[in-house]
Order: structure tokens, then sequence, then C-alpha cells
């Protein structure tokens, strides 16, 4: 796991996994196979805030990669998560039907989103960028602008 600390702030990088850097969500295609598991990145689930409901998909749906592929609600506003790859919804995660909290407290583990069986992962992955990759854009955008 990658650490980044700035003042109070800590943002963890799970290694081994494909990030789209412009919606901060998560790919691990480890799972097997063309199944690639899907969630938010530690880094968004910090910034949107406590998470009180997520609007999971139905499995069985078609997604194209940048789809919608569920809606999150927290304290602070309501966002879309995108598909980082396209494919169909195989499994999604009913625990966060219940606990959404899941998402804040452990993004990389419990608190993923669905998997899907990708169509075109090759494809799909060119526009996705690697953990450590990941990390220096995350890092450099916190130190640049001051956000988090």
């Amino acid at each position: 796991m990658l650490e980044y600390r700035k003042d109070k702030f800590i943002f963890r990088v799970a290694e081994g996994y494909l990030y789209n850097p412009w919606n901060d969500i998560w790919a691990c295609i480890k799972v097997k196979g063309m199944v690639v598991r899907i969630g938010l990145t530690d880094y968004a689930a910090q910034n949107i805030g406590d998470i009180v409901s997520i609007e999971l998909p139905g499995i069985g749906k078609k997604l194209s990669q940048m789809d919608e592929l569920a809606t999150i609600e927290s304290v602070k506003a309501v966002s879309d998560v995108l598909a980082p790859v396209g494919g169909k919804i195989i499994k999604i995660n009913d625990q966060l039907n219940d606990e959404p909290e899941l998402i804040n407290l452990d993004p990389y583990g419990e608190g993923w989103i669905a998997e899907i069986e990708a169509d075109n992962l090759e494809e799909d992955s060119k526009v996705l960028v690697d953990s450590r990759e990941y990390f220096e854009i995350i890092k450099d955008k916190i130190e640049q602008k001051g956000e988090k």
C-alpha cells in the first residue's frame, strides 16, 4: 500500500490495481479472467465525505467504459461512479445497501462496489494508470493546489 501524508490528511493507494485518475475509480483485474472488481479510491472516499447511501447497478446491466455505474450520496454531495471498463455487471456488493460507510472505511477491501465481466479489457486499460502513476498524480495535485 502506498501512503502519502500532508498535515493531518493521509491517502492510500492499493498497489497492483489500475486507476482512472480523472474520476478516482480503481479497477482490480486480479479477480479472475476478464472479471474486474471496481471501487472508489481512498482519495475520493475522503473527499466525498461520509457516505450515507449508494444506488447500486443491476446484475446483468451492460455498460460502456465511463458509463454511470452507481450513484453515491454523501453528507456533501451526490456523485456518479463511472465504470473504468466496459462490460456486464456480474456481481454487486449488497453489503453496501446497509453499510455504505464501508466505502469510507475500507475502499480497497470491503467497500468495493461491483464486478464487471469486461468486454475489451486490453483497450479499456489504455486510459487507466497503474498504482504508482496514480499515487504521483494525486500527490502532485495535493502539493500544487493545496487540495485534499
